[in-house]
């Protein structure tokens, strides 16, 4: 059905879990937040519009601060802005900045939260359940979908195609991550030169 919306798409039992999970914390779930949202759109539009579609996706960056009080709907509001930015393939990292867990004056911590809890586009079960997050899920998922489709031909030089990947990224604003992405795609150039000698 061509014109089906997400809560006509939403079957009882997946229903039934995000009801239990607000029911049961009072806090919105990662999925099933936008059945009980209202008056958010023409925020979310701007959003999409401004950031996510134009000034982001180009290499843009942006700090908004959300205000208000306890109970006044902010992780909502957040959930809405992930949910967006999931639509659009990106990343999110959401960390509750706080004295005892998260101090805004260590940004260590601070770093190290955000780290953690990057969260890539999944499934709606797996957000309600625990979604795959940290740097390790989100190289992974690039592993998976990046490094194991490119073609491995002639199959003896894999680490060609991998080196040929890496140059066509160019450089990455952070440093540690392009790293990472080097460091992550290392047995593969291994590899090629050990079969060239």
């Amino acid at each position: 059905m061509s014109g089906e919306t997400e809560f006509e798409k939403l079957d009882k039992i997946l229903a039934k879990r995000i009801i239990n999970e607000v029911g049961g914390t009072g806090q919105p779930p990662l999925y099933g937040y936008q059945f009980f949202t209202a008056g958010l759109e023409r925020y979310m539009e701007t959003i999409k519009a401004e950031y996510l579609k134009d000034y982001i996706k180009y290499g843009g960056s942006s700090f908004k601060m959300v205000v208000g009080a306890y109970g006044g709907g902010k992780t909502h509001f957040l959930y809405n802005v992930l949910g967006r930015a999931w639509e659009h393939n990106y990343i999110t990292s959401y960390i509750e900045l706080s004295a005892n867990s998260v101090p805004f004056h260590k940004l260590e911590e601070v770093y190290r939260a955000i780290v953690s809890n990057l969260i890539f586009p999944q499934e709606a079960a797996a957000l309600l359940d625990e979604p795959e997050k940290g740097i390790e899920a989100v190289l992974r998922k690039w592993y998976v979908e990046t490094i194991e489709g490119l073609p491995l031909v002639p199959p003896y030089r894999p680490g060609e195609e991998v080196e040929n990947y890496l140059r066509d990224l160019g450089s990455f604003e952070s440093t540690s991550f392009q790293n990472a992405v080097k460091k992550l795609s290392w047995p593969f150039t291994r590899v090629r030169k050990n079969f060239s000698t």
